[in-house]
């Protein structure tokens, strides 16, 4: 007699695995979400984190140089001053052939710079160790009386170029009408020989051609890569505003008022900055700052 054998196996149907693939479909796309969405906080929170942390920077750096300053300026070049470069405001994409005058403001908000008269240093902002420079006279000896020498100066200009917040030192001509009445020796600091060549040659690529590998230059506007340092990116907005104490200097942005003393009575400086994401999902961030100079020539 024959057996027959019956399986009591059987597989998924089609309707079952359709159902089980859709449930699988929505879980991928759930947790697809989630992790999508915590990338883009992540980076937002990242770019945030970015932002604040250069306005700080910014702010400190801008509280620090003023503080520092003897006066506040509105030019490079009046008659008892002579800082300039080629890459001053007349300067518009690469470096002139000759040197310019930096002015506190030009065509719109976006021109405007924050000029500074110091004292010159030997040594970088943020080097612990800097000493004053002192140009050297016959009246006095720079051994045994170098405090009693003329200080030599420069000049710190906050500008803007592409949205970039830049910081960069000018120094005076020490050759100028102004050091010579002091009876400046020429080209001459106190120190010994190879501190004044090693000064000078620091100092001396802001008035010869610039070279490749200290200037960058081409369709964006050039600056020296030598003494510039980059502030802040993605900067939307770079607005100072100007005071005697707490009184506005009148018609400060005012072209057919603006004169090479504007700002000779100024001894304040209010700095409005807004700083802008450079990703979607995050909001601008902007500060003020108001600071009063604290040295007196």
């Amino acid at each position: 007699m024959l057996h027959m054998r019956h399986s009591n196996q059987s597989g998924f149907t089609i309707i079952e695995l359709m159902v089980t693939t859709f449930v699988m479909f929505i879980v991928v796309v759930v947790f697809g979400g989630i992790i999508s969405a915590s990338y883009r906080q992540a980076i937002a929170a990242d770019a945030l984190a970015s932002m604040t942390r250069d306005m700080h920077v910014t702010m400190d750096a801008i509280e620090m140089d003023v503080l520092a300053s003897v006066e506040i300026a509105s030019t490079s070049r009046r008659g008892d001053m002579n800082m300039l470069d080629r890459y001053g405001y007349s300067a518009v994409s690469n470096p002139a052939p000759t040197l310019q005058t930096w002015k506190y403001f030009g065509g719109g908000g976006n021109r405007r710079a924050l000029l500074l008269i110091q004292y010159a240093t030997n040594l970088r902002r943020g080097a612990g160790s800097r000493e004053v420079v002192y140009a050297a006279t016959k009246r006095f000896n720079c051994s045994t009386e170098r405090r009693l020498q003329p200080k030599y100066r420069q000049m710190v200009v906050y500008f803007m170029r592409d949205n970039t917040l830049y910081r960069r030192v000018i120094f005076d001509d020490i050759k100028s009408e102004r050091y010579k009445a002091l009876g400046v020796n020429a080209s001459a600091i106190c120190g010994t020989g190879d501190e004044n060549n090693e000064f000078w040659r620091k100092i001396a690529v802001q008035s010869i051609p610039p070279q490749s590998s200290e200037f960058t230059g081409g369709a964006t506007p050039g600056r020296s890569l030598y003494r510039d340092e980059t502030i802040a990116r993605n900067v939307s907005a770079f607005d100072v505003q100007y005071f005697k104490d707490d009184t506005p200097i009148a018609n400060q942005y005012d072209a057919a008022h603006s004169s090479d003393h504007m700002f000779e009575n100024a001894n304040k400086v209010k700095i409005d900055i807004t700083i802008s994401p450079p990703v979607g999902g995050v909001s601008k961030i902007s500060q003020s700052l108001t600071v009063r100079k604290g040295n007196e020539e």
